[in-house]
């Protein structure tokens, strides 16, 4: 004889989550899992969410990462269109180290519109276009390059529009790790505008939902003009936005970094921009909370290190730049409202006063070849 599963009406089930969900916020989890039995004996598959919570946080139930997972299945089947639900599925696939089925929950939880699962997804993808881009790198065969390089590019593209959804949604909870992955993510774009590896990005390819198995189509040759002013464009919006949400130091590294790949000796101009931006960020990381002051500014050891290049390749002729009265053209790396006067940048104004009063300075090297590599280097 076969039971049927019992079902309560949705008005009782959202009242008895909105009990248990409160109980577990006032950190008062044993009534909490009380209540959640009491469903349970109700509806089983109702009561799923929250017995998936208990079992994969090892609250009141002992910690069981597979109960966890089928609790949750259950709950998607008799509620399909929670939000809460795929950001938990996505949540117990990362701990099952499975990539593919937590990206997919995670999509389905940002469909849904829940913006935690943002940061999550754009994580995912982040780590996978980074892995991706170092197998072109590895390859000598062209048709492997393409797709390794056409895989890595649409991930980022994909991680430009989720960690922008996030900053709309709540700038607040981005963290550390988070605006570094969106700079690196606009940075590696604009980078590979310059070197032509990129097609013509339509809009609607900006806006396609990208699977980790799927890519753009790259090219080689020439690179467009009008393709590298667009994504630089798009990485001075994500620094105008770190600098919104209390990144400023960050984001100048950001903005010396792009300014130092435009840097070339028919381009020495662009060495004044990254100068500012590197004493700008010396000057900013005053403000930086304690975590952030153990790795800055080892987590941009690239940056610093490609500056120093460009230093002593163009330094004194940057010096000789600022004699004759030429300024960083900071209207470049900003966003048109928010461009600083060279006076703020207290640092930047004292070498400029020095060396017109005709001192010629050595800078001290600015990277700390000790410390660990940011991820340009293991591409360029």
């Amino acid at each position: 004889m076969f039971f049927k599963k019992t079902v309560i009406d949705e008005d009782t089930r959202l009242q008895y989550a909105r009990e248990i969900d409160s109980l577990i916020g006032q950190d008062r989890s044993k009534e909490a899992h009380a209540k959640t039995k009491e469903l349970e004996k109700l509806d089983k598959d109702a009561a799923g969410y929250f017995m998936s919570y208990f079992y994969y946080m090892g609250e009141v139930e002992r910690e069981n990462p597979r109960e966890a997972l089928k609790r949750i299945e259950g709950y998607i089947k008799r509620v399909p269109n929670d939000g809460n639900a795929y950001l938990m599925l996505g949540n117990i696939q990362q701990y099952f180290d499975d990539d593919e089925k937590s990206a997919a929950a995670y999509e389905k939880a940002v469909e849904l519109g829940n913006t935690t699962a943002l940061t999550l997804l754009a994580g995912i993808y982040y780590i996978h276009a980074n892995e991706f881009r170092n197998q072109a790198a590895g390859t000598i065969n062209p048709m492997q390059y393409a797709d390794y390089n056409g895989k890595a590019i649409s991930l980022y593209i994909r991680c430009l529009e989720l960690y922008n959804k996030a900053f709309q949604a709540n700038k607040k909870r981005m963290e550390d790790t988070d605006w570094q992955a969106y700079g690196r993510s606009a940075d590696m774009m604009y980078i590979m505008s310059l070197n032509g590896e990129l097609k013509k990005i339509s809009k609607a390819d900006l806006n396609r939902v990208n699977a980790l198995s799927i890519g753009a189509s790259v090219i080689s040759g020439k690179a467009n003009v009008q393709e590298q002013l667009y994504w630089r464009n798009q990485a001075v919006a994500v620094t105008a936005q770190m600098e919104e949400a209390g990144f400023g130091a960050m984001a100048e590294y950001f903005r010396a970094s792009f300014c130092l790949y435009d840097c070339s000796k028919k381009k020495q101009e662009m060495l004044l921009n990254a100068k500012y931006h590197m004493d700008r960020a010396k000057e900013l990381s005053a403000s930086l909370n304690a975590e952030q002051k153990k790795s800055y500014p080892s987590d941009f050891n690239d940056v610093l290190q490609m500056y120093d290049k460009m230093n002593r390749q163009l330094g004194k002729a940057m010096q000789n730049r600022l004699r004759g009265g030429e300024l960083p053209q900071l209207a470049l790396d900003y966003l048109s409202d928010r461009v600083p006067g060279i006076e703020e940048n207290r640092t930047f104004a004292d070498y400029l006063a020095r060396v017109k009063s005709g001192e010629v300075i050595t800078e001290q090297k600015a990277s700390n070849t000790g410390k660990k590599k940011g991820l340009f280097g293991k591409f360029f």
